[in-house]
């Protein structure tokens, strides 16, 4: 009676190590495998609490990489909730693709970045003498946690001894957020931990705690004293030249309008192409802005940048959404949106009865169509009117917050 559901969950418990823990063909052994390698002294150790997260191919977008380092920031800022001592963890192992690893050690790198912020006041180590020197080393005698960058986990051990650990957190990745509120986490039962963030959350009080905490190592990571304070300044960052962005004199007009709304309001006027920018000039432009405009990408992702109160004003192609950014991604942002009025429509529509929301539901090749990746995007005088009442949303959110000096 219980064989088949015995073969279900392992079947599941497979298929959770290989997509969410990105484990590629993973096995399960018995205890007395291990057992007897240690026995065989084949084992070397990693001592104390370990967060081991391996970074696949996934990650070579930023904002899915953002999805998965950010889980590690949720493990590492509750540790008892994972296990952990209350001191926190020991240990901190980065096993990534090669192409990875070598973003990882690039210090003017988004992913560089992120990681040195989310560990913060500890620094990566990426050379493979000391990864290798730390399996085995007594957790008792580190003063702090240790983090360590490898590009295999064959790295990892000496020699042919197998690298384990004594416990270790395996995070996945967030789904379609950054943020997780307090008392989201292990064992959590309760529905409002689960809600999205109201418009007027304050980031420094629960449930955001993590955010403030994050905020805090950014700022320490690029050596600033603290988080700067809400700014009247509108920052538009631009996709132009990339998928998913406006044709030129659409691309024109929108960045016309901006400007135009933020001299009217008394807003500073900046545009920036992100995928240019390393990632200390991404910190510096957003967390200087009070209000982020852009479409939909992975640039928005600089969003987490931004000082706490400040709004994000997210454009979607005709026909498209995603949650993602929805909600100011966790952060204590205030999120509005805006979807194009005009696009090309799937020709394949009347086949889901001219509906496109259950089109782009249910039919993968409907959803990239609307998603616009290969077409370039228009603007119209509709699309003009909505941005000036969304703009008007924000500006008034922001000068509320920054007081009538």
């Amino acid at each position: 009676m219980f064989a088949p559901l015995a073969r279900e969950c392992t079947s599941s418990i497979e298929a959770w190590w290989a997509r969410e823990a990105e484990l590629p063909e993973p096995e399960q052994k018995p205890a007395s495998w291990l057992s007897a390698l240690s026995d065989g002294d084949k084992v070397a150790w990693w001592e104390g609490d370990t967060v081991f997260l391996r970074l696949g191919a996934a990650s070579r977008s930023v904002a899915h990489y953002a999805t998965r380092i950010f889980f590690l920031h949720q493990v590492l800022s509750n540790p008892t909730a994972y296990g952990a001592p209350a001191g926190g963890f020991s240990n901190v192992v980065v096993v990534a693709l090669p192409e990875l690893a070598k973003k990882l050690r690039y210090r003017r790198s988004w992913h560089h970045g992120l990681l040195a912020a989310v560990v913060h006041p500890a620094v990566p180590q990426f050379r493979l003498r000391d990864v290798a020197d730390a399996v085995g080393a007594p957790a008792a005698d580190r003063a702090s946690m240790r983090v360590y960058v490898s590009a295999g986990v064959e790295n990892l051990a000496r020699g042919r001894r197998v690298p384990c650990f004594r416990r270790a957190v395996l995070p996945g990745q967030l789904d379609a957020r950054f943020f997780v509120p307090d008392g989201d986490g292990p064992g959590a039962a309760s529905a409002a931990a689960y809600a999205e963030p109201t418009f007027d959350t304050a980031v420094g009080a629960t449930p955001w705690a993590d955010v403030a905490r994050f905020r805090l190592q950014l700022a320490g990571s690029v050596g600033a004293a603290a988080p700067p304070p809400l700014r009247r300044t509108l920052l538009y960052v631009t996709r132009a030249g990339q998928p998913r962005s406006f044709d030129a004199a659409s691309e024109a007009a929108f960045g016309d309008a901006l400007a135009a709304a933020a001299a009217a309001a008394g807003f500073a006027y900046t545009r920036v192409a992100m995928a240019a920018a390393s990632f200390r000039e991404q910190v510096d432009v957003a967390s200087a802005a009070g209000v982020m405009v852009g479409v939909h990408g992975a640039q928005l992702a600089a969003s987490i940048f931004l000082p706490p109160g400040a709004v994000l004003v997210e454009v979607f192609p005709y026909r498209f959404a995603h949650r993602l950014y929805r909600g100011g991604c966790g952060a204590g942002l205030k999120y509005l949106s805006l979807a194009l009025e005009a696009g090309t429509e799937w020709p394949a529509l009347a086949a889901h009865g001219g509906d496109a929301a259950a089109c782009v539901a249910t039919d993968a090749a409907c959803r990239d169509h609307y998603r616009s990746d290969d077409r370039p995007l228009g603007w119209g005088g509709g699309d003009a009117a909505v941005l000036r009442e969304r703009l008007a949303m924000a500006f008034g959110h922001v000068v509320a917050r920054t007081g009538t000096a």
